[in-house]
């Protein structure tokens, strides 16, 4: 939906709003499934049994690129990896993706081409991929398929053509030529431990405003923490979980006071490290998916594909 020339994913009851055409929303789909706040239980003092709050809300995610599509999946990792989180579990099952193809960069800040994350072969139900006046759909999972079924007048067969073409459109020279921003992965982690003491991450660190913006708009940023409040009686209480951001100077400050991170360049540092290089060696790829909001959204005008090239001497 747009506002005031901005996009944002919200709650739609007419159709006539929806905008496939948009660039990037503010806030990734990340919000729907890993919210900025939510309540994780509620707990009373006369000792009676704690009680989970679950959203078990089901929705439907329209339009996502797959950028966005790679960032929910990386979450998945987190998520439903070792330590399985029930609520973000929940929603996730209790979510439809349908996805939106892209033709090409969607603003002046997407590097997706370079992150590998301009195309995705999962993570959604259904793929639409735009084709004159018409759309390709790709049915992924069982679900999109319903949903094919279910409204069947308004699909036909896609032709031999119609693949081809698209086919073409996706791997077309020209097209990858549009994106202007780049990031050169290739021995990233390798990149970042011959690094690690270079003046870069000051030089970076003394712009950055520890503002938290970049992880905020992150499709994959998932740092949080939890709080219990009570009532003015001290009788009842919830716990809450809530966003946070390692750019934050309490981020790594522990019981005694002592901060092990105190300056921004050395947070700074600590942020790409994780993302770019933890997630390589864990997961053999980096937790960005080149969508640039953290670029966009950045008032010091920190740009990581800058930062990079810089490490690379560049």
């Amino acid at each position: 939906m747009e506002k005031d020339g901005k996009f944002a994913f919200s709650v739609i009851s007419d159709p006539s709003k929806v905008r496939l055409d948009y660039d990037t929303t503010i806030l990734p789909p990340k919000q729907f499934l890993f919210p900025p706040e939510e309540k994780l239980m509620e707990f009373r003092r006369d000792g009676s049994p704690a009680k989970e709050t679950i959203d078990e809300t089901k929705r439907i995610l329209f339009g996502v690129h797959p950028c966005d599509i790679w960032g929910m999946t990386i979450l998945d990792w987190i998520f439903a990896g070792k330590y399985p989180d029930p609520y973000y579990q929940t929603r996730r099952k209790n979510t439809i993706t349908v996805g939106l193809n892209c033709t090409g960069p969607r603003n002046e800040y997407c590097f997706c081409q370079s992150m590998g994350t301009y195309t995705v072969d999962k993570g959604y139900d259904l793929m639409l991929m735009e084709e004159g006046d018409n759309y390709i759909v790709h049915i992924k999972t069982d679900a999109g398929n319903q949903i094919v079924r279910q409204n069947s007048d308004m699909f036909a067969d896609a032709t031999a053509d119609d693949t081809k073409e698209l086919s073409n459109t996706l791997v077309n020279k020209k097209m990858k030529a549009k994106f202007k921003r780049k990031l050169d992965i290739r021995n990233i982690s390798e990149l970042l431990d011959f690094t690690y003491g270079s003046p870069v991450w000051k030089e970076f660190g003394d712009r950055c405003l520890a503002c938290g913006a970049c992880s905020y708009v992150c499709p994959d940023c998932y740092c949080f923490y939890v709080k219990d409040k009570m009532d003015l009686g001290l009788q009842n209480g919830e716990r809450d979980r809530s966003w946070d951001c390692c750019l934050y100077v309490d981020f790594a400050r522990c019981a005694g006071g002592h901060n092990f991170r105190k300056d921004r360049a050395t947070r700074l540092k600590m942020r790409f490290f994780h993302k770019e290089k933890s997630f390589m060696d864990d997961y053999g790829r980096p937790a960005c998916v080149g969508c640039g909001r953290c670029i966009k959204s950045c008032p010091a005008k920190i740009d990581l594909t800058e930062i990079f090239a810089k490490l690379r001497g560049g």
